[in-house]
């Protein structure tokens, strides 16, 4: 799940992102093994994992960003999904 302020900012609909690569749409590949390790840690915490990285909009510009990401857990304490916004 991904806050609305995304689709919105990148110039892409909820339906693109969600079909995309994020890694090969949306991020320049020399921030690719930093953003790996950051969801990486995202699915061993249970805080919230705030990082920066550049996001490429649909019409090519670059965007500087601040993820806020955490996961998010069903009533049975099990993992519903990774929810990721940006402040």
């Amino acid at each position: 799940m991904m806050d609305r302020a995304i689709p919105s900012a990148t110039g892409y609909s909820q339906k693109q992102m969600a079909a995309a690569n994020f890694l090969q749409t949306l991020t320049p590949p020399q921030e690719h093994d930093m953003l790996i390790d950051h969801f990486r840690n995202l699915v061993r915490s249970t805080t919230t994992q705030v990082f920066e990285s550049t996001v490429i909009t649909s019409d090519g510009r670059e965007l500087f960003v601040e993820w806020h990401a955490k996961q998010i857990f069903d009533e049975h304490d099990k993992l519903d999904f990774l929810h990721r916004g940006w402040a």
